[in-house]
């Protein structure tokens, strides 16, 4: 990784490269509390052994995959906590940002609220975190699969994952990725400052449950209905038979045609 931080010096103060690491996001988290550390960090693993995904779930890679985390202090940005919700959505944009040239005829959307699709199939995870103390750091996990096959995957993981070599049909530089990915990451997120967040207009055209029945499981109970898109704080729009709903937290289990 000696090219990525070469390339990153400019925009990230502080960068650690682990051959073997349990979670990158631990590491970062570990970071994100100790206040003598200059942010942006980046921490990035060639192997996590016990990476995680939201909740209870586990992040499953292979050699050639993409993890790091991502250390930024949101405050610095005069970023408002209640927009704090956006950089996981945002953080997708940068993805798909950072990808579509390399892979110029595939479809990249995000489903909401943290994973990055690729002509149907998952492509990239995102974990947000933030430690309690100091306030105003944010630790933005993401996980790609650039050039690892899954035939070693678990099963349902084999059945819903896509890689960027598979896509593309050709391998890719790591080291180029993580720039890219980190360069557009950087870039995007002080936009979420404005008022209104400029990342809001771009909605549209990165939601891949738009126009889809979708079955979302939240706090209040299992919604299903019409997705309508998101709403400028991040939520996901669903239309049934009472009415309007408004999902800002939760999963989506299940969408098709609606």
């Amino acid at each position: 990784m000696h090219l990525a931080r070469a390339a990153l010096a400019e925009v990230v103060r502080h960068f650690e490269h682990h051959v073997e690491v349990a979670s990158t996001n631990d590491r970062g988290m570990a970071l994100a509390r100790d206040e003598q550390i200059a942010l942006p960090a980046l921490v990035i693993a060639d192997r996590q052994t016990a990476g995680r995904g939201r909740g209870a779930n586990r992040w499953w890679s292979a050699d050639g995959a993409l993890t790091f985390s991502l250390v930024v202090n949101v405050a610095a940005n005069a970023m408002p906590r209640e927009r704090w919700p956006l950089v996981a959505l945002t953080a997708g944009m940068a993805v798909c940002d950072a990808l579509r040239p390399l892979a110029p005829s595939v479809p990249l959307a995000i489903k909401w609220p943290n994973d990055v699709y690729a002509a149907g199939r998952k492509l990239c995870g995102i974990l947000v975190e933030t430690p309690a103390t100091p306030a105003g750091r944010v630790v933005i996990g993401i996980g790609v699969n650039v050039n690892n096959a899954f035939a070693t995957a678990p099963d349902d993981v084999r059945s819903r994952a896509a890689s960027l070599v598979e896509l593309s049909g050709r391998p890719h530089d790591l080291d180029a990725v993580l720039t890219a990915i980190v360069g557009e990451l950087v870039d995007l997120l002080p936009t979420i400052a404005a008022t209104p967040p400029a990342v809001v207009e771009r909605w549209p055209s990165y939601c891949l449950l738009t126009g889809q029945t979708v079955e979302a499981q939240t706090p209040a109970g299992t919604w299903i209905g019409l997705c309508q898109g998101l709403d400028a704080d991040g939520a996901l729009i669903l239309r049934d038979e009472v009415g309007k709903r408004r999902c800002t937290t939760g999963t989506v289990v299940r969408w098709g045609p609606g």
